[in-house]
């Protein structure tokens, strides 16, 4: 399980950072990516809004491998 949610942290951090960087509707966009992981759906929309206050205050100019290890979804 730990490897598939790193693998979706890292696929997914650069599409959030393309998203603020064009101001677009981060939420949205987020809770589709969450329906594409089937089980995980819940886990990774309960995760939602700590994810994107973090990228809001700061997190969006570190890098993939930091920011996924920073939400301990990567060793």
């Amino acid at each position: 399980m730990f490897e598939i949610l790193c693998a979706a942290c890292e696929a997914v951090v650069p599409v959030i950072q393309a998203i603020l960087e064009a101001k677009g509707p981060l939420e949205m966009y987020l809770t589709s990516f969450c329906g594409l992981l089937g089980k995980f759906t819940e886990q990774c929309q309960a995760f939602l809004p700590e994810f994107i206050d973090l990228f809001k205050e700061g997190l969006a100019e570190n890098s993939t491998a930091s920011i996924c290890k920073r939400f301990e979804m990567c060793p």
